[in-house]
């Protein structure tokens, strides 16, 4: 059985005193021709016996001293390597052979102490070892340097440790592919061995969030997992494929031709895409993606952030599809970083502008609330609507900070117009919430807070929030929406109908009123089926009790029909397009925004 040199990993300085004191002996007694016999003997037992691997060569680099340590680490006897060239060293082309060559150089001429170096040296049948090699001169009785001692200490074990924990850091836990660290450190050497062009693919799972929520985090994982292996399974071996976040993951295809990256995203996708069949369930899974080609030499991490638009814009156009970069799209991601850049400071610069759209009663057309609006008022630009920056405030997490200033901004217009009109003290203000800030278990505070500053009666708020943004984290969400609740503060579903979970955010969280979406406004009076829909959404409104708001009316039918079907306010450019307070009718004055219709008023 080999000895176990194991202990030799917690000595200090790692060797060194092991070869100080044994340069010491060996250099004083061994192989000169006045050495008495008896001690020579006991210095070849103890030398032979040392658990260590010894070796000492002269100083042309021939072995002069090889212990039985250095037999069962190399597989060379004694007999065999007496005399002869250190036979451990790789070829003579080798690096470690001209470390060696160097080390003899440097003890002829320094003879200086010990030396450590992590090297390789090669075992006879031809395997590598690692090895932490610990080096001292010897010397004559006259001082002179005779030759080199060394110790070698196996670090194959060690190795194979940092190994696994460097893998252990680079990989998945869950689904064993790399990570976003392993990913950031394998990209730079994958382009660099990469001669032609690299498609890089930026995808994740549609709706994920609300298989977690519905189904629970371990069906979740194992769904990841199916993905994942999936994923692998569809992709060349010479791919690197990592889960750089929840459902995130990224394909770089290196070698890859612009001519047939979409055949070949066109079948990764269409193969990712089927059903999954998970804790005995058939799960629908869709995937969008973003595909960017990059050229040898090029930006990788820009071409990554391209991706990542790609995939956005494929989430929010073509959801369950894949979308390659081109001249349009790459000119829309350099103006969402031209856009995130100007962003920052867009408050403290005093940027933002507040418009509002009226609310009308569906019988009488009179105002009775308004929805604060935010644009981005860039200096000599146009203005900035919301849907072109309030993504990307999200993503760049300055979000929070035009939240708090809208609500701000909403709450102090509503009390100086009650000073201005005492008939506007029946007006109510609507503002959006944000994910980010339904989730701010702050924000019932906040609220209570500003109610309190500018007087306003809690009623007189109401806060909307889209289905959207009641997925990442839906309990603390509930908690926020039920003190908000509790303060007398109204709470409005926006977009209703938009959306494949609509009835049961609707079941699970507290909403008084209920507006919908103007995608089905819009569709009033196309087929039959359309606008039963809309009557059937307005039914289910009645029986839970919610009011509801018809967004998006553009057309004097589409209000007759919302008004026939009960709908009790109506919202859209019929009435009035969003517009700064000052052009605002005035509640004493609702003539101004009275329901159209050529030779009638609505009952």
């Amino acid at each position: 059985m080999e000895p176990d040199c194991s202990w030799a990993l917690d000595q200090a300085p790692s060797g060194a005193q092991q070869l100080a004191e044994l340069e010491q002996l060996v250099g004083r007694y061994f192989g000169f021709p006045d050495l008495d016999l008896s001690e020579h003997e006991v210095l070849r037992a103890v030398v032979a016996e040392l658990p260590v691997a010894l070796s000492a060569v002269d100083p042309n680099g021939n072995v002069v001293l090889w212990n039985q340590a250095a037999e069962r680490m190399w597989g060379w006897s004694e007999d065999e390597v007496l005399g002869r060239l250190l036979p451990i060293l790789p070829g003579p082309g080798s690096r470690e052979f001209r470390e060696f060559r160097r080390i003899l150089r440097r003890t002829a001429a320094t003879g200086e102490g010990v030396h450590e170096v992590e090297t390789v040296r090669q075992h006879r049948d031809g395997r590598l070892i690692p090895v932490l090699l610990s080096t001292a001169a010897l010397r004559d009785r006259r001082g002179r340097v005779a030759g080199d001692l060394a110790t070698y200490l196996d670090l194959s074990a060690r190795k194979q440790v940092e190994s696994q924990l460097r893998r252990q850091a680079d990989r998945d836990e869950l689904t064993g592919l790399y990570n976003r660290r392993g990913f950031v450190g394998r990209l730079p050497q994958l382009m660099a061995e990469t001669r032609g062009e690299t498609a890089i693919i930026s995808l994740d799972l549609d709706d994920f969030k609300s298989v977690n929520d519905s189904l629970g985090h371990p069906v979740g994982d194992q769904l990841l997992s199916a993905f994942a292996k999936r994923l692998q399974a569809a992709v060349r071996p010479t791919d690197l494929v990592a889960r750089v976040g929840g459902d995130e993951f990224v394909v770089v295809m290196p070698e890859i031709l612009q001519s047939v990256i979409e055949p070949t995203a066109r079948r990764l996708f269409d193969r990712l895409g089927q059903n999954y069949v998970i804790a005995g369930q058939e799960l629908v899974a869709t995937v969008s993606g973003g595909v960017v080609m990059c050229r040898k030499g090029g930006d990788v991490d820009y071409a990554v952030r391209q991706a990542d638009i790609a995939l956005y814009h494929a989430k929010q156009v073509t959801r369950g599809r894949f979308q390659i970069v081109d001249r349009g799209l790459h000119r829309a991601f350099l103006r969402r970083v031209e856009l995130a850049g100007h962003l920052a400071g867009a408050v403290e610069r005093g940027e933002l502008r507040l418009h509002f759209q009226p609310l009308v009663q569906a019988g009488s057309g009179r105002m009775t609330a308004v929805e604060a609006l935010v644009r981005w008022s860039r200096p000599k630009r146009k203005l900035v609507l919301p849907d072109q920056f309030i993504g990307l405030a999200e993503q760049a997490g300055r979000i929070t900070g035009i939240d708090s200033w809208v609500l701000d901004q909403a709450s102090r217009t509503l009390s100086s117009w009650d000073e201005i009109d005492p008939l506007a003290k029946a007006l109510k203000v609507s503002v959006n919430l944000s994910g980010v800030q339904l989730r701010d278990q702050q924000l019932p505070t906040n609220v209570e807070e500003l109610l309190a500053h500018y007087q306003l009666a809690p009623d007189r708020l109401c806060l909307e929030v889209t289905e959207s943004a009641l997925t990442p984290d839906p309990e603390a969400q509930l908690l926020v929406m039920e003190r908000l609740r509790s303060l007398g503060v109204h709470l409005a579903m926006d977009g209703f109908g938009t959306g494949d979970s609509s009835l049961t955010a609707l079941h699970r969280f507290p909403f008084d009123v209920l507006k919908i979406a103007r995608t089905l406004v819009g569709r009033i009076g196309a087929t039959q089926q359309d606008s039963a829909l809309v009557a059937a959404t307005l039914a289910l409104a009645r029986t839970l009790g919610l009011q509801t708001v018809g967004v998006g009316v553009e057309t004097q039918a589409q209000a007759d029909f919302l008004v026939s079907q009960g709908c009790d306010l109506l919202q859209g450019y019929l009435f009035g397009r969003p517009v700064p307070f000052a052009r605002l009718p005035s509640p004493s004055q609702p003539e101004q925004v009275a329901l159209p219709g050529p030779h009638r008023s609505v009952p």
